[in-house]
């Protein structure tokens, strides 16, 4: 019975020695077999049934290394495969800036023998006249303005500068923080 363990093992080295190399599949079940086979024969001497265990155990030897040794593989696989490239960064654009209104500036001084307007803004506004619905303001009565600088009429619906020089403005608001006035008429 021996004989037939040597033969087996013997014809199992010889067809492993002509193939191709092994896949780690095929040399876990090889392993498997073998170590079945030895443990078969070694049970089987102990209960003189050499020949039988043998076989029967490098078959089961057989079935549980070929999964052991797939899964060897898989793992190999995973280690010789290429790290991945790192994932491209998020490009985020920002919003685009909402279109900007450029309100020309106001002039510093503005000069007029006659404003009329729906609301005249001002820092600081003096008048000989001033005919409006609503005034806002600290006014403060003056006598007559004379000035070399009357010039023209304005009409517009806002009128705004940091200081207003006119011999009389009509509007409906008159705004701003001081007001020099010598005569005013609120309707």
């Amino acid at each position: 019975m021996q004989d037939r363990t040597l033969i087996f093992l013997g014809l199992a080295i010889l067809v492993v020695s002509c193939s191709t190399p092994l896949t780690t599949r095929e040399q876990g079940a090889l392993a498997g077999g073998a170590i079945g086979a030895g443990a078969g024969a070694a049970i089987g001497s102990t209960t003189g049934h050499v020949g039988t265990g043998a076989p029967i155990s490098a078959g089961a030897g057989d079935v549980s290394g070929a999964p052991i040794g797939d899964a060897t593989q898989a793992n190999e696989q995973r280690q010789q495969a290429p790290p991945q490239p790192p994932a491209a960064p998020a490009i985020v654009a920002p919003p685009s800036p909402a279109p900007a209104v450029v309100a020309p500036p106001q002039p510093q001084t503005l000069y007029a023998r006659e404003i009329r307007a729906g609301q005249v803004r001002a820092n600081t506004i003096y008048a000989n006249e001033i005919r409006a619905t609503d005034v806002q303001g600290q006014v403060y009565e003056t006598s007559a303005l004379e000035t070399q600088g009357w010039y023209g009429r304005i009409e517009a619906s806002v009128i705004s500068a940091s200081v207003i020089y006119a011999k009389q403005i009509r509007a409906r608001s008159v705004a701003a923080q001081f007001i020099y006035v010598h005569k005013l008429e609120v309707k």
